[in-house]
């Protein structure tokens, strides 16, 4: 605010002052900060306000080009411009408003955006975290299939490996030989019963082959048999040892 002097009294010893009320200097300190395809402007208060500041107008345009500057009125700084064109230099300034007007502006400051990234998207952060998730557990679910087939491939492989070892075993013991007596049937058949075991996953030493015969016919030969589960005591068991089939127990 100026006091201006009037020389024009309006009577005999009397002097006459009136104030002259001015528009805002121009704000000080105006700095851009790039934020990839938007521009983060701020600036701190004219040095002469000359009263409450309203408002500022924040204006901007591409330097390159010759048009007219796109303007928006705020309250205070910062102001965010977002949405412009990548790789794109701009020319901002800022004028500050009081009750008496709008005052002089800042010297243009220039900025060149870079990559098309929005400033501060809320939405794409939350795109790219359901992104994440989603790909882990897709890669989770991908990583048990390949699990599973691989898991089913060894235990193929050992069930062909127990299968051709016991046929290349029984082949060798029948070419050339006199029939085998009844204790060399035993020994084939608890022989072929391990393999079988094996490719079931239970361990030979879990079950404990008796002498005590249950059964025999021209399908095969059941026997009494202890088996052992975890810490239980073994429970008795009828193993069934079919010809041309592959073994069971009840």
């Amino acid at each position: 605010m100026t006091l201006a002097y009037s020389n024009k009294p309006v009577n005999q010893n009397q002097i006459s002052w009136f104030t002259l009320c001015l528009v805002p200097s121009s704000p000080r300190n105006v700095t851009v900060i790039v934020e990839g395809n938007a521009l983060d402007v701020l600036w701190m208060l004219p040095e002469y306000p000359h009263g409450k500041i309203k408002h500022y107008i924040v204006w901007w345009r591409r330097s390159n080009r010759n048009e007219i500057y796109m303007k928006e009125n705020v309250t205070s700084s910062p102001f965010i411009i977002k949405h412009l064109e990548k790789f794109t230099s701009y020319s901002i300034k800022i004028q500050a408003v009081n009750y008496v007007g709008i005052g002089n502006s800042s010297a243009p400051v220039l900025a060149q955006t870079t990559l098309a990234e929005p400033f501060d998207d809320k939405s794409s952060n939350a795109g790219a975290t359901a992104g994440a998730v989603i790909g882990g557990i897709l890669f989770v679910i991908l990583l048990l299939i390949v699990l599973f087939l691989l898991r089913r491939k060894i235990l193929k492989r050992r069930h062909n490996e127990a299968v051709t070892g016991f046929q290349t075993w029984h082949l060798s013991r029948m070419d050339g030989q006199e029939p085998e007596s009844e204790s060399q049937t035993d020994q084939s058949e608890d022989l072929s019963y391990v393999a079988i075991l094996m490719d079931w996953e239970i361990m030979p030493d879990s079950l404990k082959m008796l002498e005590t015969t249950l059964g025999k016919g021209k399908f095969g030969i059941v026997k009494q048999g202890l088996l052992t589960t975890g810490e239980s005591d073994p429970e008795v068991v009828a193993v069934k040892m079919l010809k041309g089939k592959k073994l069971s127990f009840n």
